[in-house]
């Protein structure tokens, strides 16, 4: 997490970086029993198997945008972080950004798990 003991210091990226850091945490925490809960809450009993699997359907994909957001965060504080470097880094400031904008783009950039598996 970024440095936060003096607030107003602190960048929009690197204020984006926090917010998406702590919206995935609490999530991994908490998520599980706000959005895919097994019982209902006004009235205690058992929820159906559709409203569970609908339930963690919407948890896992609120767990997958914030996952999503955090490694675009992570992206342009390190292209940020590179703007701060003497050299010529536009075109990898560039790259990190564009990156960043478009997750699946980040995708193409992992291995297939058979790949993995053969190393």
């Amino acid at each position: 997490m970024t440095d936060t003991s003096n607030e107003s210091e602190l960048t929009e990226t690197q204020k984006a970086y926090n917010v998406a850091q702590y919206e995935l945490f609490q999530l991994a925490a908490y998520g599980h029993y706000t959005h895919a809960p097994l019982t209902d809450t006004r009235t205690g009993k058992y929820l159906s198997i559709r409203e569970i699997e609908a339930g963690q359907q919407d948890y896992n994909d609120r767990i997958r945008q914030a996952r999503e957001q955090l490694e675009a965060a992570v992206l342009n504080l390190v292209a940020e972080k590179a703007e701060t470097l003497r050299g010529d880094w536009g075109v990898m400031v560039a790259w990190l950004r564009s990156l960043a904008a478009d997750p699946t783009e980040l995708s193409l950039l992992a291995a297939p798990r058979e790949e993995e598996d053969s190393r």
